[in-house]
């Protein structure tokens, strides 16, 4: 009789408490597939990124970034993924989004170490750079800050990002040359949107820089693995005619090509160029011998 009791009461208690439902994570819009190389086709990305300027100042380490002689990876449309209802959207055209599933894409990390002051100065940056190949006009990039080399969820926001030098936090920036449009990244701090993180990066054995900004580092090919959720893209006032936002949504915890630079200056690296703290999107322009 005790125990009858004992139960009862129980089930009286857990009657009045809150159900805990699992947290079920939305398919994201685009997933990463490795597949081969088509004939002469990874000769053809390395020579339009080399002569285009397509991934900005990270252009001339093409060969670097797609050193796998026989594969790639690429994003492609989730079939798992379903388009937001309009009135959840709050404006942002999943229709129109500029990211799609034939742009190439890359990850960096720049690792940039000044011991020419006091104290040293250390800048990492690891980021997610792509461009429509169709038109190389048309680039944008995700990157974070920060003295870690992976990273959770961490907020898209360039007014952030900039505020802090280019330091801290995350931003990005997408444009197209051809209509002077931009797109500066950073939307609302919301759970499990908008968001960039790298979960884990693997590269090989480095090799010497002989030219350019980072000259006497060292540069060597890997892999990169994350996620960009929902990240927010708004079109810059009177910059050009655009979409007026969109949002980029990409799992590529399946790893993408990617490459790393460490520059320890004022030895052995001799030129410490920190690009990126310049005001973003216009870092884009950087690389460009067309223009």
């Amino acid at each position: 009789m005790k125990n009858l009791v004992v139960l009862a009461s129980l089930a009286i208690v857990c009657a009045s408490c809150d159900s805990v439902e699992p947290v079920v994570e939305e398919p994201q819009q685009y997933i990463v597939v490795k597949r081969a190389w088509a004939p002469g086709e990874r000769a053809a990305t390395i020579s339009q990124i080399e002569s285009t300027g397509a991934l900005a100042f990270f252009s001339p380490f093409a060969s670097t970034i797609f050193s796998d002689p026989d594969s790639v990876r690429e994003a492609q449309l989730n079939p798992a993924w379903v388009a937001a209802a309009p009135a959840s959207t709050a404006g942002l055209m999943f229709s129109l989004a500029r990211f799609a599933d034939n742009w190439t894409m890359a990850g960096i990390r720049l690792e940039s170490y000044n011991d020419s002051q006091v104290p040293p100065d250390t800048l990492i940056w690891t980021g997610l750079f792509f461009f429509n190949p169709s038109n190389t006009d048309q680039r944008g990039f995700i990157i974070r800050g920060g003295a870690g080399t992976t990273f959770g969820p961490t907020n898209v926001s360039n007014a952030s990002f900039e505020a802090s030098g280019n330091r801290t936090g995350a931003g990005g920036g997408e444009v197209d040359l051809g209509s002077g449009a931009e797109w500066s990244a950073g939307g609302p701090t919301i759970p499990n949107r908008n968001t960039f993180e790298v979960a884990s990066q693997t590269y090989g054995a480095g090799s010497t820089i002989s030219t350019g900004p980072w000259l006497g580092g060292t540069q060597s090919g890997g892999t990169m693995a994350g996620r960009a959720k929902r990240v927010v893209f708004n079109l810059v006032p009177l910059s050009g005619p655009g979409v007026a936002s969109f949002e980029i949504d990409l799992d590529f915890r399946g790893g993408i090509q990617a490459m790393r630079i460490v520059c320890n200056f004022p030895t052995p690296c001799t030129t410490n160029v920190p690009l990126l703290r310049e005001p973003l999107p216009a870092l884009l322009t950087r690389g460009t011998s067309a223009r």
